[in-house]
């Protein structure tokens, strides 16, 4: 049985709530117990606070940092290391490289950790750990597309869990420069990252191949893997012929592309006639113009009151990146769903049945006389296409070999 030490901004936790911001945490936890593996969680969370150092320090230890990797540092990875030194998982980490099961796999989350690289191979009972990188995303690339969307950037971007987690717009040039900055700074720990572990992991296969083409050495490294909803592990959907009455959308407007998202549908409902209701689930920073057939619903504490069976989701995202997790959570509950190109990103290339690429040939669909049926095929054949792929067995599986 090997012994997993992950390592990673947010602890691992044995009850799964089912929220899109937590499903990969919950995952993951289902994942090592039914690849019975032993795993040991150092989170280093930001309620955890070491009131023993001084806050000045953290200055010091990054400009550090920075001149020993002749590299520079992302303002997000900024942000893990303060709450790396100011949690407890300094003393953590230390305690579990000198006493204790020695780790056989080390398991990071996110890019924004390869300040941790230094640290490992310090400690000799740990140093030889092969480490394992769970990307998920390809940030750089996903700050690179921001530089040039007109959407404003929000400072809550920097960390979910804190107080920054507001909408306070970042725009024109300065916005620029802080997604320049960014892209730069999280390309360095990432190509870092590949030379430094022994497997990489993405959700897309877009981004994975586009990880492998800028690092043609270590391109066997990186995989593609799968997710699954934590909820709905062992997904079985009901087909039968229903009837649909309302659009929906879920997702805070704090992420630039669920701004864009909610944006384009606002643009839709102002311009077209029509016919259902749209309901919006999340917490919004921002007030928008109403429209009366648009609703604004807060934060959705249970997904079955969102993907109810008279419910089609709508998605006209046009940031790629990683996977949307509320296509997956809406597929897996047999709500069809329409949407652009990037809604789709990491599900098989024929998910949308209807190959939909723009915002006319998205509202074509919305305004169909014939929306119940397109939707009810639409729910048929993503049912068929994607069930098979986001399970707990195949999510697991791809830990396994990346473990092995």
């Amino acid at each position: 049985m090997k012994n997993i030490l992950y390592v990673g901004p947010r602890g691992l936790s044995d009850d799964p709530t089912g929220s899109a911001w937590n499903n990969k945490r919950d995952s993951l936890c289902l994942a090592f117990k039914y690849l019975q593996v032993n795993a040991d969680y150092l989170s280093f969370d930001s309620s955890q606070s070491n009131k023993r150092l001084y806050r000045s320090t953290i200055f010091i230890l990054i400009a550090l940092y920075m001149i020993l990797t002749r590299g520079i540092v992302s303002i997000q990875e900024m942000v893990f290391i303060y709450r790396f030194v100011f949690s407890k998982a300094l003393e953590s980490l230390y305690q579990r490289a000198i006493v204790g099961v020695a780790p056989d796999v080390i398991l990071l989350e996110s890019s924004r950790v390869s300040f941790l690289l230094p640290l490992i191979r310090l400690f000799p009972r740990i140093a030889n750990a092969p480490i394992v990188c769970d990307m998920d995303d390809l940030l750089s690339d996903r700050y690179r597309q921001w530089a040039s969307s007109s959407e404003p950037l929000s400072i809550g971007f920097l960390d979910s869990n804190t107080k920054l987690s507001m909408f306070v717009p970042i725009i024109g040039l300065f916005k620029r420069l802080v997604c320049t900055y960014e892209y730069h700074g999280l390309k360095f720990s990432e190509q870092r990252l590949v030379k430094n572990c022994s497997k990489v992991l993405l959700v897309s296969q877009r981004e994975a191949s586009l990880l492998a083409f800028q690092n043609p050495v270590f391109k066997n490294k990186i995989l593609a893997t799968s997710v699954c909803d934590a909820s709905t592990p062992y997904p079985k959907v009901e087909l039968y012929e229903r009837v649909f009455s309302r659009f929906v959308f879920i997702g805070s407007d704090r992420q630039p592309q669920n701004r864009s998202a909610i944006n384009n549908l606002l643009r839709l409902w102002s311009e077209l006639d029509v016919a259902f209701p749209l309901y919006i689930y999340g917490k919004m920073y921002k007030e928008y113009v109403h429209h009366s057939n648009v609703s604004f619903m807060g934060y959705a504490p249970d997904l079955s009151s969102v993907f109810s069976e008279c419910s089609v989701l709508l998605n006209p995202t046009l940031i790629l990146g990683g996977i949307k997790i509320k296509t997956v959570q809406a597929i897996v509950r047999g709500t069809p769903v329409f949407g652009l190109p990037a809604a789709f990103e990491g599900l098989p290339k024929s998910t949308d049945l209807f190959s939909v690429t723009s915002l006319p040939e998205l509202s074509s669909i919305i305004c169909s006389a014939d929306i119940n049926q397109i939707a009810n095929k639409q729910a048929v054949h993503q049912a068929k296409t994607c069930l098979p792929l986001l399970n707990l067995t195949h999510f697991a599986n791809n830990y396994r070999m990346a473990f092995a």
